[in-house]
């Protein structure tokens, strides 16, 4: 990461979980030219770019050091970021230097990142914050701690214990995974990527610095605040890289007062530039500054806004109360998923599908999961027996998160 940005390239990470399908479309929209693999991912790569380097110790002795001054201007690409589609191609968002540094220097000091920072780099690199764990840390000073996958999966309380990690960014569905005892070296801890309960609330604000975070692939981080027993827990906080806006969902151009709810815009200097490929996209996302802007003064000189698609309202002291979603977006275990996308992939793959509906059931406890509801033809092959998730979606199309873990068949 840090040798192609200094080389005056842009990066895309790869999650090599990731389905194959899923990594060649990624890579053929950003037209990748060099892939950058360990040994381990080395097999996975072969086929994704037009030129792959494996990097080990060995080569990177062998390789001779060389003074590169590059030219690289702010407004050039840093790195692509992706997030779900509607139409089951994934969106590349592309952000510049100007966008990425903006967000590191804001976030790293409302978030307390310092020299003795040790922070957990736990996040997937299929997702914006797998970036601002490693980046923001190393921009102050700190040191990054990476565990291994299985360290991840099955022993994270050790793995923090053992590395002195004082510092995470978690969805609280992998909080829940944790003991606030068994965690002493943790001084902070900030959450976010779906809505945090009152009772983590209460188990964790005594013993850590406990902030809820809220933002985007398409922004950053564009807020936080402190959580103590008396927050709610759908407080985001006030805009600290950015300004928050609150609109009518249906028309952008009705600025609504605070205590209304609408959907939210964000302001300012860390927006993404584009998604790759898709101007259509971009132009309904990323919108030129409506007239009621001009009513507020002189613009920052960034006359674009983001439409976030998340509902909320301004509260009295302006800050922001998240309240979900005005699209078929939902977040799952702290990943966005777009229904649709499932939907369309399980389209393409099961020909007998006669109607299909995917939702996100919440059950006890705010356990939640996908379920597919699928009226087959009784024409087709299936007949009553059907689909299964592992049938309707293909494990070389959708990623593991995005398959309903439950499916109602019905024979049309």
């Amino acid at each position: 990461m840090l040798a192609v940005l200094k080389a005056g390239g842009a990066f895309l990470l790869l999650d090599p979980t990731l389905p194959p399908e899923r990594l060649k479309l990624m890579c053929s929209k950003v037209s990748a030219v060099l892939a950058l693999a360990s040994q381990v991912s080395a097999a996975i790569v072969q086929d994704l770019a037009r030129a792959v380097v494996i990097v080990t110790r060995d080569s990177i002795q062998a390789t001779p050091l060389t003074l590169i001054v590059n030219t690289v201007r702010t407004t050039n690409t840093a790195f692509v970021i992706f997030t779900s589609g509607s139409t089951g191609e994934p969106k590349g968002c592309s952000v510049e230097h100007s966008a990425a540094c903006s967000a590191l220097i804001g976030n790293g000091q409302r978030l307390g990142i310092n020299a003795s920072t040790r922070s957990l780099q736990f996040s997937s690199f299929s997702f914006a914050a797998s970036l601002f764990e490693i980046q923001v840390t190393l921009v102050f000073g700190g040191c990054v701690c990476i565990p291994t996958e299985e360290q991840r999966r099955t022993d994270l309380s050790s793995v923090i214990t053992s590395m002195r990690i004082n510092w995470t960014f978690l969805t609280p569905t992998t909080l829940d995974s944790l003991s606030s005892s068994l965690v002493p070296s943790l001084s902070t801890v900030c959450v976010g990527g779906e809505p945090v309960r009152a009772s983590q609330i209460i188990q964790w604000e005594t013993r850590v610095h406990l902030r809820q975070t809220y933002g985007s692939s398409e922004t950053g981080l564009v807020s936080s605040t402190r959580l103590t027993r008396t927050s709610s827990p759908k407080d985001v906080g006030k805009a600290y890289t950015g300004v928050y806006w609150v609109v009518d969902p249906n028309d952008h151009n009705r600025l609504l007062p605070a205590g209304v709810v609408g959907e939210v815009l964000i302001e300012g200097p860390i927006l993404g530039r584009e998604y790759i490929g898709a101007p259509d996209k971009t132009a309904a996302t990323f919108i030129a500054a409506p007239a009621w802007r001009c009513s507020f003064g002189i613009s920052t000189g960034l006359p674009r806004l983001y439409k976030t698609g998340d509902l909320a309202r301004h509260k009295k002291d302006g800050s922001l109360e998240l309240l979900g979603r005005k699209d078929s977006q939902v977040k799952l275990r702290g990943q966005r998923i777009e229904l649709g996308e499932v939907e369309h992939q399980a389209r393409l793959a099961e020909t007998d599908v006669k109607e299909l509906a995917v939702e996100l059931i919440k059950g006890e406890n705010q356990d939640s999961m996908l379920a597919c509801f699928v009226v087959i033809d009784d024409s087709g092959e299936h007949g009553q027996t059907g689909a299964t998730p592992s049938a309707v979606y293909g494990a070389d199309r959708v990623r593991s998160n995005r398959t309903p873990a439950s499916d109602m068949v019905e024979e049309g």
